[in-house]
């Protein structure tokens, strides 16, 4: 396999075994069809879609010939499709993980949105906390950049991860490091885990109080 497209198959490879890993704890915490299992195991199967089409386009490139322009950019524009269908799922997924806990606003925004409201009434709630809201964030601006403003970046926006910078540049194409977009699409996933935290230890059903 091409080196470069090696890069981006074990990024997405990692990211499906980190949905695969969560899916089956959570299995084994609640039930198989628990809210949370299915929304990992979403998540596990953009990252092995995606995963699957870097690994069949390579075997239609000679592994020892640099990558085209146009190369490149099928392998950018998958990590395109899977940064943005992680997003899709857990935006989508929020109402199913919340279920009838928190307060009446919060389960609303999340059924409705838009998610920028959500994610602040989350944190006001506890059930995300500030690093959680921050990512998913930056995420998503990304991703309404890459939707609606054809992946040039609306504002500036800058985000740090492991000495790894996330950087948004206003009117500027969305570029990055190679593997930028399957980085933070994988982080969203792992915030996911955190968010689950959140929410069991500090919501309680509306009946509750």
């Amino acid at each position: 396999m091409h080196a470069r497209l090696e890069t981006i198959a074990k990024k997405l490879r990692h990211a499906e075994m980190l949905a695969t890993t969560c899916a089956i704890n959570i299995e084994k915490r609640f039930f198989s069809d628990h809210p949370y299992r299915i929304c990992f195991t979403r998540l596990r199967n953009k990252a092995q879609y995606a995963a699957e089409i870097i690994d069949f386009y390579a075997d239609c490139l000679p592994a020892d010939r640099e990558l085209d322009v146009d190369q490149v950019e099928r392998v950018i524009e998958t990590e395109k499709w899977f940064f943005v269908a992680v997003l899709s799922v857990i935006e989508y997924s929020m109402p199913s993980l919340l279920g009838e806990r928190g307060t009446d606003k919060l389960r609303a925004v999340a059924s409705n949105g838009p998610f920028s409201s959500f994610l602040e009434r989350a944190e006001s709630e506890n059930a995300i906390d500030a690093n959680e809201r921050s990512l998913l964030e930056f995420a998503s601006k990304v991703r309404n950049d890459l939707i609606h403003r054809n992946g040039v970046s609306r504002a500036n926006a800058k985000m740090i991860f492991q000495q790894i910078n996330f950087n948004l540049i206003k009117d500027e194409m969305i570029e990055g490091h190679w593997g930028m977009l399957t980085d933070l699409g994988t982080l969203a996933i792992y915030s996911v885990a955190g968010i689950i935290e959140d929410i069991e230890s500090n919501l309680h059903c509306e009946a509750q109080g």
